[in-house]
């Protein structure tokens, strides 16, 4: 893919994250009154967190931090006050980087926030990208539904953000599970038939969702090309 440095990329990445941002607060408002939902914890099924990486990969960064894994477009980014960076081996999540908010943990579940990417062809729409998500997850026997669903940014450069919910059977409970998904698709400056998709995915009890999204919301706001 194009380096993170090129002033060209750093815009498109700062207006389509404007947009996801925008849209991150209007979906979740609109999920407010509806079936409750719960987003899925770090440690969760290997199908939620498959994330299929290019040769082309880098790491993202967090301010301060060190890169936990590999990404198809190199990025950075700041967590808000309370989350904590941890090695994605240490929650057996196959994803590029695993934040958790220790503080929010309740009944065995900690909120998390993560991040995978992959490289597409140009012509596959994000919607494609995300069923096939909901596929694995399905496949894994979760009971995910999508409750809302927005598109966003441009032909070259879409994005998409969805609420999803299931219900998960943890330590012989039932939670109820919401997760927030903000799919961002980057065309490749060099070859136009390539496009970079990257998911960032906030998972949260149903009832923790108005709490923490704004976190999300604040977090997605950071991302940042590296050197950008």
């Amino acid at each position: 893919m194009a380096e993170g440095g090129d002033p060209r990329r750093a815009l498109c990445v700062r207006g389509l994250i404007v947009l996801v941002v925008g849209c991150t607060l209007a979906i979740v408002a609109g999920c407010a009154t509806t079936t409750p939902g719960t987003p899925h914890a770090a440690p969760s099924s290997r199908a939620e967190h498959e994330a299929r990486g290019a040769a082309t990969s880098t790491a993202p960064r967090t301010s301060g931090g060190s890169p936990a894994a590999t990404l198809p477009v190199p990025i950075e980014f700041s967590l808000p006050d309370g989350w904590r960076s941890v090695s994605p081996r240490e929650v057996d999540a196959d994803v590029a980087f695993v934040a958790l908010h220790p503080a929010s943990r309740e009944r065995g579940f900690t909120p998390n926030i993560t991040i995978d990417g992959d490289v597409r062809d140009s012509g596959v729409p994000l919607t494609e990208v995300a069923d096939e998500r909901l596929a694995e997850q399905r496949d894994a026997g979760t009971d995910v539904r999508v409750e809302k669903s927005e598109k966003s940014g441009t032909a070259d450069n879409p994005g998409l953000t969805r609420v999803v919910r299931w219900t998960l059977a943890h330590n012989g409970k039932t939670l109820d599970i919401a997760q927030v998904q903000a799919f961002l698709g980057f065309q490749d400056t060099g070859n136009p038939r390539r496009r970079a998709v990257l998911r960032f995915a906030l998972t949260v009890r149903t009832e923790q969702l108005e709490q923490q999204v704004g976190d999300f919301q604040h977090f997605l706001s950071t991302v940042r090309p590296e050197g950008g």
